[in-house]
């Protein structure tokens, strides 16, 4: 029986957290405080429940951080995905045929095709 009453509860309690402002505040806030507020919301809230499943995620809290670091810094970089798909998508083909820079380890045939990309 108690569990019922607890799920009744919660269900008045996000009730009333959704009503409430559409009943009580029906002008437009003129608070500039108020409404940079109310627009950060969404994104603080996001942060919350990401930081602690990417700290948790691998089980031990260093490998998380250094995760978190990673992506920090990728997140940072101008354009990581972009250059990626473009690269992709002006040599097709050789990326289709599993030949370039990313998937051969002959040296001398990275610097050939290198060096032809840019003279042509």
């Amino acid at each position: 029986m108690n569990t019922y009453l607890y799920i009744a509860i919660m269900a008045l309690t996000t009730y009333a957290i959704r009503v409430l402002p559409l009943t009580l505040i029906r002008k437009p806030i003129k608070s500039r405080f108020l409404r940079s507020f109310l627009y950060y919301v969404p994104y603080v809230t996001l942060a919350v429940m990401t930081f602690p499943a990417i700290t948790t995620a691998t089980g031990s809290p260093v490998a998380g951080a250094c995760a978190m670091a990673a992506g920090i810094v990728g997140a940072g970089r101008k354009d990581v995905f972009h250059d990626a798909l473009s690269r992709r998508a002006r040599h097709p083909a050789r990326h289709r045929a599993g030949v370039g820079p990313r998937r051969s380890g002959n040296a001398a045939k990275i610097l050939r095709l290198h060096s032809l990309q840019h003279q042509g």
